[in-house]
């Protein structure tokens, strides 16, 4: 159950960086 938090956690990190990375450009 925990994993699956943290998981979920770094994926939303990662779309949230995606997403600020390409407003960027």
């Amino acid at each position: 159950m925990f994993r699956n938090v943290v998981v979920g956690l770094s994926g939303g990190v990662d779309s949230a960086v995606a997403t600020l990375l390409l407003k960027r450009k």
